[in-house]
């Protein structure tokens, strides 16, 4: 797709924001799709080139009279007439169809931008996009953008995607969009291509889908916002290895050196890192580090085999401990660190998130502001994330604007899922379906870790531990004894409780009613 030079000055004025250029925000947000979909391992030419597209028409129709009167004129109120995602949209799928043979990219392209200021709909069934495609004043509406834009900023139009788009007819795409029968036709042609995409490989057409909105909304608003992208940086090499230099030579921690051997001992015997890997080992084996070391492993393989650099994010259920694993990282990173810079970890670097966690974002040489700082933290603009299963999952699974900012940068990822059992059963088919995508087709590596590895991915992962049960045997440190008799709460306070407690015995007690907890504490 061949473009003409930008220029930095133009007869015309329309504008994108107050005092932003359209051609600007537009050649900007393009590019900035163009280049996230280039950095994937996955991505054909025509992906990426439908990604630049999308980006340099997302806001077409800012270019209507109504708009530009709307955003110059803050007395001038805003209509329905003056908005520009339906008719930006419309005007994608036209340009698509121009552009590439292949519908889906049409009808992606219209999807992507619809919404772009808001959440996606279900493609089909009630209240879904074809609903919005029956709209008589959705119809009205773009009709009447389309004519405003012929009589009024046809010329200014056509300079501008002279330069981004110069092989696209794009006075006869308003023209079609501006004449009843031949958008009648257009709306038609979406509804029925909306219909393909749903009908065929639906997960993988969706996560193509997830992957369009994500690019174009987060570009977008960083442009809009301002906000400078940091420039990716390194996890420094042999992190963990010089981390455990200092630990106690003792028995539990040879157990652990010894697991963790093993587990990368299986993995360098593995030629396709793109794969769900288990690490099944008892609490206490050091599994957090193990993880991240086979993690940074894959990273480092990938990195010199495939010629990309895959991003680490470490997702675990609860919050207290991820503030755990997050403090083992940041302890470890800061001794990795030179004694100067101390201080702080810069945020393109580490950076955990959840709902508690501060929006501040900095890097060794800057510290964004507010509106900056969110931006880049939600769409983790980090090479090592520590989050909750709830981020991740929201959105791997999600129709929101906000929450699929980020997918982008979970694709071609080395995902680590520590405590898996912990994910409910009423997903497990769902989420075995879009790791196994994920992995089979998005460049993505996951590893699940637990004690008690859950019946997933039966005969579709690899175990990294050869043994397990010899670290549960070292780490055999309980003893059970059973009573088969059945015994009373009551009668267990009365009777039995105090003798132990005069014993100076220490005791955990599992009841299912509030009730019992009572009477055993004030026993």
């Amino acid at each position: 797709m061949r473009r003409q030079p930008m220029v930095t000055s133009h007869s015309y004025n329309l504008e994108s924001h107050p005092g932003r250029l359209l051609i600007d925000h537009l050649k900007s947000v393009g590019d900035r799709v163009e280049e996230i979909l280039s950095s994937k391992s996955f991505t054909e030419d025509a992906f990426k080139s439908m990604g630049y597209l999308y980006g340099v028409c997302h806001d077409f129709a800012k270019s209507t009279t109504f708009f530009q009167k709307y955003l110059r004129d803050p007395k001038h109120r805003r209509t329905i007439l003056s908005r520009h995602g339906l008719t930006s949209a419309v005007f994608t799928y036209l340009a698509a169809l121009h552009m590439s043979k292949d519908r889906k990219y049409a009808v992606h392209g219209y999807l992507t931008i619809v919404h772009h200021h808001g959440n996606l709909k279900n493609f089909i069934g009630v209240g879904g996009e074809q609903d919005t495609l029956y709209d008589s004043e959705n119809m009205e509406l773009i009709l009447r953008q389309a004519k405003d834009i012929l009589s009024n900023n046809l010329q200014k139009v056509e300079e501008i995607y002279g330069i981004l788009l110069p092989t696209l007819p794009v006075a006869e795409i308003i023209h079609s969009m501006s004449e009843k029968e031949t958008l009648e036709r257009t709306l038609k042609d979406i509804r029925n291509d909306i219909d393909e995409l749903a009908e065929k490989n639906m997960l993988e057409n969706y996560v193509d889908e997830i992957l369009f909105f994500s690019t174009i909304n987060d570009s977008d608003k960083l442009h809009a916002s301002r906000t400078e992208i940091p420039s990716r940086c390194k996890i420094p090499e042999n992190l963990i290895t010089e981390y455990k230099k200092g630990f106690e030579k003792n028995n539990i921690n040879r157990f652990r050196s010894e697991a963790c051997d093993e587990a990368l001992n299986t993995l360098g015997t593995k030629t396709n890192l793109n794969q769900v890997f288990t690490l099944t080992l008892p609490t206490g084996m050091g599994k957090t580090l193990t993880g991240l070391e086979v993690a940074l492993e894959i990273r480092r393989r990938i990195e010199l085999e495939k010629c990309y650099t895959p991003k680490i994010i470490y997702s675990l259920p609860f919050l207290s401990i991820i503030e755990q694993s997050a403090e083992i990282i940041e302890d470890m990173l800061l001794k990795n660190m030179d004694a100067t810079q101390r201080d702080e970890i810069p945020s393109n670097l580490f950076l955990k998130h959840h709902h508690l966690t501060e929006d501040i974002y900095s890097t060794e040489n800057m510290e964004w502001e507010e509106d900056g700082s969110d931006l880049l933290t939600t769409a983790w603009y980090s090479e090592l994330v520590v989050t909750t299963f709830h981020q991740l999952f929201h959105t791997l699974i999600t129709n929101k604007n906000r929450m699929s900012r980020k997918f982008h940068n979970i694709l071609d990822s080395v995902i680590i899922l520590d405590e898996i059992q912990a994910l409910p059963y009423r997903y497990w088919r769902l989420f075995e379906e879009i790791i196994l995508m994920l992995v089979d087709k998005y460049g993505c590596s996951v590893i699940l870790m637990t004690a008690t590895q859950p019946l997933l991915f039966q005969g579709k992962s690899t175990e990294l531990m050869k043994d397990t049960r010899k670290y549960y045997h070292n780490l055999d440190r309980v003893e059970y004894r059973f009573n088969p008799e059945e015994i009373d709460v009551n009668e267990y306070a009365r009777d039995i409780l105090p003798q132990k407690v005069a014993c100076g015995e220490s005791m955990m007690f599992v009841v299912n009613t509030i009730k019992s907890s009572n009477m055993l504490y004030n026993a």
